[in-house]
């Protein structure tokens, strides 16, 4: 049996610092500056210490009575004081093992590690353990990880530049953020009259020495930068400060990514403060998911993630496989993972004639926002001027959506093959290209409106093996094409039994 890292007395011990509010109460009395009642506090000092030392014991108390083992076959834990509890996870259930590093963690050697099965919740491990690098090392010499050898071996060690441009495409909206800023940028000259208020004069005074400096920067390359109200570029400003943010997170997140792989493994490292490592059982993996928005498909590059239980379920985290990699060397990347043997054309896709289910949403939007600008400048004729710039705003992302739907239309489609499956669609504003075995479908549904009935077309539902349970949908086909869709799935679901 091991013990995990003693810094872990520490972890269990901070789930107690809730006794810290007597202590407090009682410290409430010596604010007066009494000296009297000081000297009162510093001899009940002993029952401050008291408390402290129970919340101590209570962390040491579970540190000592969480134990864990293993062998070659599984993996078990053992905690609780007065209930114990016993967790066992066989070692060929388990779909991902991770571990972390934080730069606190790297003087003492310890390392946060933990297992991920498809059974159990999908936002939480089944087991996270902070144990020591002795044990860490003791743990993949009983999983019997092969050591990857020139022999057979994908590596893939991604150039700088391509971090960079991952970080950029995928920082909370790039597009969204430069939309919203530019939005309140441009229209404060005329926000400035509407919102002559207490509330945003106090807002403008508070926020103007902090933007004075930022104004006079920006001044040469703004043309109207003095005419903007100081809340406004406050604004501005915190919507491109979170995406920096956001951009710098992404940038110390995956610096440094590589993954390697065998037959059985996929190991994936990544991170510069911590440090992280994935080791993926291929086994066991959903499915590979090709990411796209509009642009990336102009250029013909996308990001390969992966479908895995307990890979890229964290905060902030994409399941990435490859951040950034061209047309041309998907398959040579790619194939190592799922083979792709599929032809590049949809097998079964919707016609051109669906075009108004593709488009109908945004060509309403398009037509119904200048009614909406029109009544409401006959309403108010003296935001005139705001209310065109406000109609050239919303036309901008409705115009854009338009484009990414008749994309859409073009390059949606299914296409089975050999036992491989392969799904391309749209889903919001990204692009999505699933490719899995034929066995990783669970579920199929099939929709048709009364509109649909009529042109003999339907939309279809697959839902895969995966803990998230989203459907991939595919708008507009034939009925005939979802038959004979459904019929060929049957088949080769028959001939692998």
């Amino acid at each position: 049996m091991y013990k995990e890292h003693p810094v872990t007395i520490l972890k269990y011990s901070i789930k107690s610092l809730w006794l810290l509010i007597f202590p407090l109460l009682r410290g409430l009395q010596s604010i007066q500056l009494d000296v009297a009642v000081f000297y009162h506090w510093i001899q009940g000092v002993w029952f401050d210490l008291l408390v402290l030392g129970a919340i101590l014991l209570a962390g040491y108390l579970r540190w000592r009575f969480t134990s864990f083992s293993l062998d070659e076959h599984e993996f078990s834990c053992t905690s609780g004081i007065l209930l114990r509890r016993r967790t066992v996870i066989p070692t060929q259930c388990l779909a991902v093992v991770a571990v972390e590093q934080p730069a606190y963690l790297r003087p003492l050697f310890a390392f946060r590690i933990q297992f991920n099965t498809r059974a159990g919740s999908v936002k939480s491990p089944d087991l996270k353990l902070l144990i020591r690098r002795s044990d860490y090392r003791l743990i993949k010499q009983h999983l019997r990880v092969p050591r990857l050898t020139n022999d057979k071996l994908h590596r893939y060690l991604p150039r700088w530049w391509n971090i960079v441009l991952f970080s950029i495409l995928f920082s909370s909206s790039l597009s969204g953020v430069i939309y919203a800023a530019t939005f309140f940028f441009q229209s404060g000259r005329t926000l400035e009259r509407m919102l002559e208020t207490s509330l945003t004069q106090q807002i403008g005074n508070m926020t103007a020495e902090v933007t004075q400096e930022v104004s006079g920067t920006l001044s040469p390359y703004i043309r109207y930068i003095d005419t903007v109200p100081p809340v406004i570029i406050s604004i501005g400003i915190l919507l491109i400060g979170a995406w920096l943010l956001s951009f710098l997170s992404n940038i110390l997140r995956y610096i440094g990514f590589r993954y390697e792989q065998n037959h059985a493994y996929v190991h994936i490292r990544t991170g510069l403060f911590t440090r992280r490592r994935y080791l993926i059982c291929r086994r066991l993996i959903h499915y590979v998911d090709l990411r796209q928005n509009l642009l990336m498909k102009l250029c013909r590059v996308m990001s390969i993630t992966l479908s895995c239980a307990g890979y890229g379920y964290a905060k902030s985290e994409l399941p990435v496989l490859i951040p950034f990699v061209t047309e041309a060397n998907l398959t040579r990347f790619a194939e190592s993972i799922l083979p792709i043997r599929l032809h590049k054309q949809n097998q079964y896709r919707p016609p051109k004639r669906a075009v108004l289910q593709y488009l109908w949403r945004g060509l309403l939007l398009a037509a119904a926002e200048p009614l909406l600008i029109r009544t409401l400048v006959e309403l108010m004729p003296s935001i005139r001027g705001f209310l065109h710039f406000f109609l050239l705003m919303l036309e901008i992302p409705t115009v854009w959506y338009l484009l990414i739907k008749l994309t859409a239309l073009l390059t949606t489609g299914i296409t089975l093959s050999d036992g491989q499956l392969r799904l391309r669609y749209c889903r919001g504003f990204g692009f999505h290209t699933v490719i899995t075995d034929s066995t990783g479908i669970v579920e199929v549904r099939v929709r048709i409106s009364p509109l649909q009935r009529l042109n003999k077309r339907c939309d279809l539902f697959l839902y895969l093996k995966d803990e998230r349970a989203h459907a991939h949908r595919i708008d507009g086909i034939f009925q005939t094409d979802a038959e004979d869709f459904l019929r060929r799935l049957g088949e080769s679901e028959q001939e692998n039994l």
